[in-house]
């Protein structure tokens, strides 16, 4: 067992003048424990006031925003449809019965009884792991992790911004010593693992075939899962017969029917293509940071291809690239592992090709990807040291006020946030600042009208996440 170099790497203070009282991270952290809501809401949906809450800290908003924020959120969210209160047994005082330790397998992905885990799981950490929460993901997150496709990622972003939340204060990384609890309120730690057994939706990891196709980048494999995708017409000879296997009597992942596209692509990774399962050699051959960068630099020229083309916003499902591989990245950090490490983002990847293919637009074409690359030069340009520290006065000081003030869509609250943090670690690489330009719209999903911008969405967006 080798361990791993922790992934992430300090980056400075922000540098635009937004006050943060030091309230800002105590109301977090009170409201990160807060147990009033349930995981989901209107029967798929996930709850992600707890994430906007963390990318608001990370930003430097005010506490008084945070807390504005929280109650507009829990109040109505952006789809124009309200959380799902919890019960009294649900809650903090709650009397209702753990679940059983053989239970928390047999209940994998059946999006069931998800409190009777949380409850098992506070149990173990107050018995078996005598309080320590890393030790405890340590134990529980890594036969998780291939099931991170479940409810569109939302199990590993759940769990992974909630060990963000919890480093030191003043550092953009974990503490170096995993076993150090300092600043963890276990809660939102529980509920991630939690979150991610009751949603588990697994890639099937014993149907790859490792480095079965020799290629040195991931522009690379996609620019052949391109051609592929186009020569042999995957849209209509795999996905829509994957689609049409079963249909709602079948009792196949019944309990996904009312999620609709969470239902079709588990069909397709119940019936994965070759460009899914052969896997390239660069996921062997590079080490785990240079792996970690190289994918996400793919999901963010991913992001960037598959904006709309009419106004520019960014895809609503593909945004989740970005933002669970940030928590899957904080999730490997406590669990310290170089080989997991390796086969968590092998199932990443092949959850990319699976997202990806499953939704409406497919597979970005090559010329697609050749525009980004070659005519925009995204795919190699970085910016000056001189630039960067203009960008980090103006235009992300900009993205930054947008985003905390202006904002009631999470998701750009998170891409904000993520993107910069990458921009700045990994030397300054201009598409992570260009992704945080491409804010997405809320999906459309029949909710009430009102609610800030729900009820309205970009084609892309909209299509994608309903397919």
């Amino acid at each position: 067992m080798r361990i791993m170099t922790p992934l992430l790497t300090t980056t400075s203070s922000p540098s635009f003048s937004v006050s943060k009282p030091a309230t800002a991270v105590s109301t977090m952290h009170r409201l990160v424990a807060n147990r009033e809501y349930d995981i989901e809401f209107h029967g798929y949906l996930s709850n992600h006031a707890k994430h906007a809450v963390i990318a608001l800290e990370r930003l430097g908003a005010p506490a008084t925003r945070i807390e504005a924020y929280w109650d507009a959120y829990t109040d109505t969210t952006p789809y124009g449809l309200s959380l799902h209160r919890a019960t009294r047994d649900d809650g903090e005082d709650s009397t209702i019965s753990p679940a059983s330790s053989d239970e928390w397998y047999t209940l994998r992905g059946k999006k069931q009884r998800f409190w009777n885990m949380c409850h098992y799981l506070q149990d173990e950490l107050h018995g078996t792991f005598d309080g320590n929460i890393n030790a405890m993901v340590q134990s529980y997150a890594p036969d998780l992790l291939s099931g991170l496709p479940g409810a569109l990622t939302h199990g590993i972003i759940h769990l992974g911004w909630s060990l963000d939340a919890y480093r030191n204060d003043n550092d953009d990384a974990l503490t170096q010593d995993p076993n150090q609890n300092h600043q963890k309120n276990p809660w939102m730690v529980i509920e991630g693992l939690a979150y991610l057994n009751f949603s588990f939706l697994s890639v099937h990891p014993e149907q790859f075939q490792h480095a079965a196709i020799d290629e040195k980048s991931a522009m690379e494999t996609w620019r052949r899962i391109a051609r592929t995708w186009d020569t042999d017409h995957l849209q209509r000879s795999w996905i829509e017969p994957a689609k049409a296997k079963y249909d709602e009597t079948s009792g196949f992942h019944s309990e996904l029917v009312p999620a609709g596209f969470q239902w079709q692509l588990s069909k397709v990774l119940d019936q994965p293509h070759p460009i899914m399962t052969q896997l390239p050699t660069w996921l062997d051959t590079m080490g785990i940071p240079t792996l970690l960068e190289e994918l996400y630099k793919m999901a963010t020229i991913l992001y960037l291809v598959t904006r709309d083309s009419q106004d520019g916003h960014g895809n609503f499902l593909i945004l989740h690239l970005i933002t669970s591989l940030w928590g899957l990245e904080h999730v490997l950090n406590v669990i310290q592992n170089d080989d997991i490490a390796r086969s968590a983002l092998k199932c990443y990847h092949v959850t990319m090709v699976g997202l990806l293919a499953t939704s409406t637009g497919g597979i970005p074409s090559v010329d697609a990807l050749d525009k980004i690359v070659v005519d925009q030069n995204l795919y190699t340009s970085v910016d000056t040291a001189q630039q960067a520290k203009m960008h980090e006065t103006t235009e992300w000081s900009d993205k930054i006020r947008r985003a905390v003030y202006d904002e009631e869509e999470e998701h750009n609250i998170k891409l904000v946030y993520v993107t910069r943090a990458l921009w700045r670690r990994y030397r300054h690489w201009t598409a992570f600042r260009v992704a945080a330009q491409a804010f997405t719209l809320t999906p459309d999903i029949g909710g009430s009208s009102g609610g800030g911008n729900g009820g309205t969405s970009s084609s892309s967006s909209s299509t994608a996440f309903q397919a």
